[in-house]
């Protein structure tokens, strides 16, 4: 009888991740990651309590690829906005994975990173206080929200929101969504400008009393 090798977590964050980014979450299940490793479906079990806590480990890995990413600028404003872009660029790349947000347990640690990164750009900008906190709620709120809208159904979300802004038959509209193409452009130039009213903001915040 040939032994299968011993799989180590991280083989079965890979290939959940490779899963979610290809087909989504809903089909992500022990069988799927079992036929995609050679490996008996309880396997799984051996490194993670529950598919919840997978999706966790999964969600991780993706949090510490925003962390890996160079924080490229010179002011406090530039800086801040290439940590948004980053994690906007890694959502992008993986645009399934926020689907997992919901149903996800266990060490998130990378997450909880990212929140500290972002308070520490935050207050550089002279942001504090309760300020601080509305501050970085809005940019959190965005980016969440705004990937979950725009790369939901992937990998038709821009074909099927393509299809939706036809059907509306403005010409305004159909002049900047012609294309599957013009549509994605759209979502990104969209993101870019939200973020730079979100930066406005921030800063104003610096040179207003605390909010409660």
């Amino acid at each position: 009888m040939v032994r299968r090798p011993t799989l180590h977590p991280e083989a079965f964050v890979d290939a959940a991740l490779s899963y979610v980014d290809a087909h989504g979450a809903a089909g992500l299940t022990a069988r799927v990651l079992g036929e995609m490793l050679d490996a008996d479906p309880t396997a799984l079990y051996r490194h993670f309590p529950s598919m919840d806590a997978l999706h966790g480990a999964v969600l991780n890995r993706v949090f510490g690829l925003i962390l890996e990413a160079p924080i490229v600028g010179t002011t406090p404003r530039e800086r801040l906005r290439a940590h948004v872009m980053n994690a906007h660029r890694l959502f992008y790349a993986h645009p399934n994975v926020l689907r997992l947000v919901p149903s996800s347990s266990g060490d998130l640690t990378n997450g909880d990173l990212i929140t500290v990164r972002g308070l520490e750009l935050i207050r550089a900008l002279g942001v504090a206080g309760g300020n601080l906190t509305l501050c970085h709620q809005m940019l959190e709120s965005y980016v969440l929200g705004s990937h979950l809208a725009d790369l939901g159904g992937s990998p038709h979300h821009l074909a099927v929101r393509h299809a939706r802004r036809r059907r509306l038959n403005d010409p305004d509209i159909d002049a900047s969504t012609r294309t599957v193409d013009d549509v994605e452009r759209l979502n990104i130039a969209a993101f870019e400008a939200g973020l730079e009213a979100l930066l406005d903001r921030c800063e104003a915040m610096a040179k207003e009393p605390s909010a409660q």
